[in-house]
């Protein structure tokens, strides 16, 4: 189909063509809204010429940012255009489209509604779920701006959804450096206080670390301490993207049930993540509990190798003193 916003070929121009070639492309310019009144008529017009004015909305929904880009792809949504839904998403990611049209951007997604939105959220799921990953499957990029959006808007998802989000699997498309970079390790300690950083959208269609990291801040909004038993399900994934995923999710909840996790992890140096849990564990700072503290010699033995040495059986010493110091202790003050 020929781009609306192109002119007739030549040799088959006509009168009546030219006259709708020119109205659909006074129409997408008035899209922008300056005018309230040639807004509507321009409205009027793309309706009236529906589905062949699909091809321009799209191109103006999916290449511009602002007010014209918001109203292109409403109108898309409203003439039965799936993708004009996604567009809106897209663009609420965009920080350029917001800080231009952000209280008319949040109208359009509230007249479309969180119930649309969610069914949006479950169909990109099972597109990512049932075939292959590529850079072009449209479900990674959908799936993570459709959860922002109803985060935004405290729209509550069932934790099946978001269970389905965080332990999706393709390991064959998935790799550590990713999570590495999407994922924000050099923070714990800020967590527990409002939101987690926002996320370069760079990697948003680009990796299912992204999808994680999305379903993850959204199930810790959403579910709080209630988020840990699914938590501790995905770090016993045997996918070690998903426990990546896990172990964000749990030190950003703070719960310290984690730490023996973490141990176990961190305690296997031929894990791919022993490193990682070993930082986990760091983060928690003071509140690392007493089973997990290592014991060590309060002196500099003169073997670095063995700060420890068994202490002799005597009678006349308690049974209990099971270890002390190999160097020699300090004399009792006088």
């Amino acid at each position: 189909m020929k781009p609306p916003d192109a002119p007739p070929a030549p040799g088959r121009m006509s009168v009546e063509s030219v006259l709708v070639w020119w109205r659909l492309r006074q129409a997408f310019r008035d899209l922008q809204g300056q005018s309230s009144e040639k807004h509507d008529a321009a409205v009027q017009v793309l309706i009236a010429s529906s589905p062949r004015c699909w091809h321009g909305l799209r191109k103006i929904a999916f290449r511009e940012k602002g007010t014209r880009a918001v109203s292109a792809a409403k109108l898309l949504f409203d003439l039965g255009d799936t993708q004009g839904i996604f567009a809106l998403l897209e663009q609420y990611s965009s920080v350029e489209v917001r800080r231009e049209a952000e209280g008319y951007l949040e109208e359009c997604l509230r007249k479309v509604g969180p119930q649309r939105v969610e069914a949006l959220l479950n169909e990109a799921l099972q597109s990512v779920e049932r075939r292959p990953l590529t850079n072009e499957t449209w479900g990674l990029a959908a799936s993570v701006y459709a959860l922002r959006v109803l985060v935004s808007f405290r729209h509550i998802l069932p934790q099946a959804t978001l269970s389905r989000a965080i332990l999706i699997s393709q390991v064959t498309f998935d790799s550590l450096t990713a999570c590495r970079a999407i994922f924000p390790y050099t923070a714990f300690t800020d967590y527990r206080v409002g939101q987690a950083g926002p996320m370069e959208d760079y990697f948003v269609g680009d990796s299912l670390a992204a999808l994680r990291r999305s379903a993850v801040d959204t199930l810790l909004a959403q579910e709080g301490a209630a988020a840990f038993a699914l938590l501790c399900k995905a770090l016993a994934h045997p996918d070690v993207h998903v426990q990546f995923a896990a172990i964000y999710g749990l030190c950003r909840l703070r719960e310290e049930r984690a730490l023996p996790l973490f141990q176990r992890i961190a305690s296997n140096k031929k894990h791919p993540l022993a490193h990682d849990a070993q930082r986990a564990i760091e983060r928690f700072g003071t509140k690392l509990p007493d089973v997990l503290t290592l014991v060590r010699g309060s002196q500099l033995s003169t073997a670095p190798d063995e700060l420890l040495r068994p202490a002799g059986f005597s009678e006349e010493k308690s049974p209990d003193t099971l270890l002390r110091p190999s160097a020699a202790e300090p004399p009792p003050l006088p």
